[in-house]
């Protein structure tokens, strides 16, 4: 293997490829590719190897849920990497009013710039914590092939991104663990005599198996067993107990130093280090070298990396809690020195050094970051985690509940979030304008989870709360579909409709006039108002200049052949209006077809 793709790829140096020689063709041959398999397994190995010799440039996008909310940031990051960055300013959000058309425009420009790169390879490594963009990209790849272009992504075993599933172009492969047989070829050809018992231990991962067979053969640092006896070693398949006892065989110093590397990143960098520990350099460099000799630690492009994923997070899980928070926090300290803030990051050390008040004020200027960037996924993640605290003050805890209902509703932490809503509603100290504000957002998450009748109704009850006249309109308009509730009269309906266009007239904002007018011109084509298609008909084409508006009546009409296209460019996984419904008649009850 190239050492650039051992580089590009984040490899520690690789041990001989053993096995996969079918899985290896499967991969060359397929243009689209998601490799999935449990950390350790081989994936990253197997793209790298499948991309060896291949003649294609390689772009890396390596995804991390630590990273600072930026559409398409690990795309954007590898094509730095690679040297491509004569086209990045296309990539940069830009400041267009209406975030789906920026999404979109996003989209295309990543796409055009890798056609204009191509032939080349573009590898997307962790898609389990991939960003909303990159996985509209990955779909928009999908659906629009770039010659030239292929596309190998990696991924653990039972952790696609929520809501996202491959697309039909994509071919899906997994990465087994190796069989008794190849993890025997494995530790021979690490000229390692390992007896019988390899395979047990280890499950089959390459990554274990190296490190016991490193264990088992010493690393240099005159390991303390019996070479011919394995099972003589404590070393299960979990790969904690191996680097156990290699941490013992470390310095106090050493440990120490290792330990702060495993708390700031993956990366092991003497100067922030440094300024963690307040230790000279020296002593820091010094440290892990030591580190490195054990085997902890592997050199690529000038700077210490721990080896995988796996070592660090054994590593960091094995400091004492008390060290483990105090380090966090001192990292946490270094970090906001930095410019432009690293709230992603800060807000992670925050919250893992309990430090609630810290975390939540950087959590929600992650979130408000990625708000303005149209990332409501993310957002609304962070969201999460801050309002997980029990004991915010209440109006810290509505205050981060608004915020992510309105983050929540447009993306898939709705499940999550509505539990959330459910309680702070249930809490009869809510003040009046937060309980109308949460119950609009619950009740249309409920309508978008399936739960059509509780939405309904959860609405009903806000209304009363709602101050803001816009807010109001919108939430009567939902109130004016008939879908939802079989006991009620189309007069009911009506009515609601009707004080939605008071309300929308009151508010004087032109948005929420417009929602109210696709939801008066739906009711009255659900009920069958003679002229309803006709007025239908030409509120379709008085639309044109409202690419939003425009989708949501073509979801509320499109069924019965009123609207037939929607805006070019407009996201494959588009979201349900909350004023759109399904057009299947009611057949029972006092509902619009017994009027």
């Amino acid at each position: 293997m190239s050492s650039q793709l051992t580089a590009l790829f984040a490899l520690p140096t690789p041990g001989p490829f053993i096995g996969r020689r079918r899985l290896l063709a499967a991969v060359r041959a397929a243009p689209f590719v998601l490799l999935t398999g449990e950390p350790g397994v081989g994936k990253s190995r197997l793209a790298a190897e499948s991309l060896r010799d291949g003649g294609l440039p390689v772009i890396v996008a390596h995804c991390d849920d630590l990273r600072e909310p930026q559409p398409l940031g690990p795309l954007i990051d590898g094509l730095r990497v690679a040297h491509a960055t004569g086209a990045l300013t296309d990539l940069l959000p830009s400041a267009l009013p209406d975030p789906d058309a920026e999404r979109a425009r996003l989209l295309r420009a990543a796409a055009a710039l890798l056609a204009s790169l191509a032939p080349v390879a573009l590898a997307i490594e962790d898609l389990q914590m991939a960003d909303p963009a990159t996985l509209d990209l990955i779909d928009h790849l999908g659906a629009h092939p770039v010659p030239g272009l292929k596309v190998l992504i990696t991924v653990r075993s039972n952790e696609l991104p929520a809501g996202w599933h491959p697309g039909p172009a994509v071919t899906r492969l997994r990465v087994p663990p190796l069989t008794r047989a190849e993890v025997g070829r494995l530790a021979a050809a690490l000229s390692a005599d390992t007896g019988s018992s390899l395979y047990e231990r280890t499950a089959g991962i390459p990554f274990l198996v190296e490190e016991v067979v490193r264990s088992l053969t010493g690393d240099g640092d005159g390991a303390r067993h019996d070479r011919r006896h394995p099972d003589t070693l404590a070393v299960p398949a979990l790969l904690r107990d191996v680097l156990v006892a290699r941490l013992n065989r470390l310095d106090e110093t050493s440990r120490e130093i290792l330990g702060a590397a495993a708390v700031l990143g993956q990366a092991a960098d003497p100067r922030p280090l440094s300024a963690i520990l307040h230790t000279g350099a020296g002593t820091i460099t010094a440290a892990l070298n030591r580190a490195r000799a054990a085997g902890f630690l592997h050199q690529r492009d000038g700077r210490l990396w721990f080896r995988h994923t796996l070592a660090r997070q054994v590593v960091h899980e094995l400091l004492p809690p008390v060290t483990r928070r105090l380090l966090h926090l001192r990292t946490a300290r270094f970090l906001e020195e930095q410019q432009p803030r690293p709230y992603a990051r800060l807000a992670h050390h925050y919250r893992a050094a309990d430090s609630p008040a810290d975390h939540v004020r950087n959590a929600e200027a992650a979130a408000a970051l990625a708000t303005a960037r149209g990332d409501d996924a993310t957002a609304a993640r962070f969201l999460l985690d801050a309002v997980a605290h029990r004991d915010l003050p209440r109006p810290v805890r509505v205050r981060l509940a608004g915020k992510l209902a309105r983050s929540a509703i447009e993306s898939v932490a709705q499940t999550s979030a509505i539990p959330v809503l459910r309680d702070l509603i249930a809490d009869r100290r809510l003040p009046p304008g937060a309980r109308g504000e949460l119950g609009l957002a619950l009740g249309r998450m409920l309508r978008q989870q399936g739960e059509a009748r509780a939405g309904y109704q959860e609405i009903e009850r806000a209304v009363p709360f709602l101050r803001h006249h816009g807010r109001r309109a919108r939430a009567l308009a939902v109130l004016s579909a008939p879908d939802t509730v079989v006991d009620r009269h189309l007069t009911e309906h009506q009515d609601h409709c009707a004080r939605a266009a008071r309300a929308a007239a009151d508010s004087g904002d032109p948005s929420a006039v417009l929602a109210v007018e696709i939801a008066r011109l739906s009711l009255l084509l659900e009920s069958g108002a003679p002229g309803a298609a006709r007025a239908v008909t030409d509120a379709a084409a008085g639309l044109a200049g409202h690419p939003r508006e425009r989708a949501r009546a073509c979801l509320n009409w499109g069924p019965r052949g009123r609207c037939t296209s929607v805006t070019p460019g407009w996201p494959r996984r588009c979201w349900t209006s909350a004023v759109s419904w399904s057009t299947t008649p009611t057949t029972s009850g006092c509902g619009p077809w017994s009027s």
